[in-house]
């Protein structure tokens, strides 16, 4: 089964194995490389949420986080809208 970490605290991870906190794929919100943005975030559910599991086939290739979100926002939510 290919899971996710979820966070744990400091004192915890002296002796929980990664198997304890992990949450299983199927509950993890992923995309392919190729998807649009908008269709990932479209497709979150409070149950799945951030990070976003970049895959391809049975690998994972990247991570999309809370924080690049936020980056993404801020960067183009500064820009004057085009005019048409």
């Amino acid at each position: 089964m290919v899971t996710m970490i979820v966070g744990i605290g400091a004192l915890q991870r002296q002796t929980l194995r990664a198997r304890d906190v992990a949450v299983p794929l199927p509950r993890c919100t992923t995309c392919a490389p190729d998807d649009l943005l908008q269709d990932v975030l479209d497709k979150l559910r409070p149950s799945s949420g951030l990070p976003i599991l970049v895959t391809d086939g049975p690998h994972v290739v990247g991570i999309i986080t809370a924080r690049d979100i936020s980056r993404i926002v801020q960067r183009h939510g500064l820009r004057r809208p085009e005019s048409q």
